[in-house]
């Protein structure tokens, strides 16, 4: 059979990362954001997002400024992801979890395991910014409020959506091992199946991340000018 066609240079790393291991990614038909969000938001969310916009303190508007400056807020950031990439990276506690493992199942729930932190410890950290911008200035209150409702109305769909990662390397492996023939193939070597799971977290890390970024992208400009 021939290789699956590799995503395309604007898709995310992570889809990317699945494509070039052969795995099906969720299909991304040419759709305009807003498209998209059609299909996303249900019509309560939909409500929320026009009082947003519409400068009306929506149904779980972010909570009252924090006591971090923004400073603070900002060098935390990268030593955050820092962590979050040394902890992916740590060959030898996944090579211990892993240990003697005669399927996937250990390297699934080390995948499990990983998701869940980043998804815990990125959460905390988007909503201290959000606080922080609550405080900067009215339209970056309005721009936290925005981020607010939309992490609330997506994070069931990006839950949903990456869970279903840890599956689809474990059946790439089954895969693998049906089809060795004599030889056994490399890729299902230990070492090799941790360094594919790492850099798929790698790239699953890279895409929580995006919204840390624009957060971060919309702070900066502006960490001079209170008002």
């Amino acid at each position: 059979m021939p290789p699956p066609p590799r995503a395309g240079f604007n898709s995310s790393q992570l889809v990317r990362c699945l494509s070039d291991l052969g795995i099906p990614a969720v299909a991304t038909p040419r759709q305009t954001l807003a498209e998209a969000l059609s299909h996303w938001l249900a019509w309560t969310d939909a409500i929320a997002l026009y009082g947003v916009l519409n400068n009306t303190p929506p149904v779980g508007a972010p909570a009252a400024p924090g006591q971090s400056g923004p400073a603070e807020g900002q060098g935390e950031a990268p030593r955050l992801r820092q962590e979050l990439s040394q902890l992916i990276t740590d060959d030898a506690a996944m090579a211990a979890d892993t240990a003697g493992a005669a399927d996937f199942v250990p390297y699934r729930r080390c995948y499990s395991a990983s998701q869940q932190t980043m998804a815990s410890r990125i959460a905390a950290h988007r909503g201290r910014l959000r606080n922080t911008l609550s405080a900067a200035s009215p339209a970056l209150a309005q721009l936290a409020a925005l981020d607010a409702m939309l992490d609330q109305a997506l994070q069931e769909r990006e839950r949903h959506l990456l869970g279903k990662v840890p599956a689809l390397l474990e059946q790439h492996f089954n895969r693998l091992r049906r089809a060795q023939a004599d030889e056994p193939d490399p890729r299902l070597a230990p070492a090799q199946i941790r360094r594919t799971v790492q850099a798929v977290l790698l790239a699953e890390l890279d895409l929580r991340w995006q919204a840390i970024a624009a957060l971060l992208a919309a702070l900066t400009p502006n960490t001079a000018k209170p008002s």
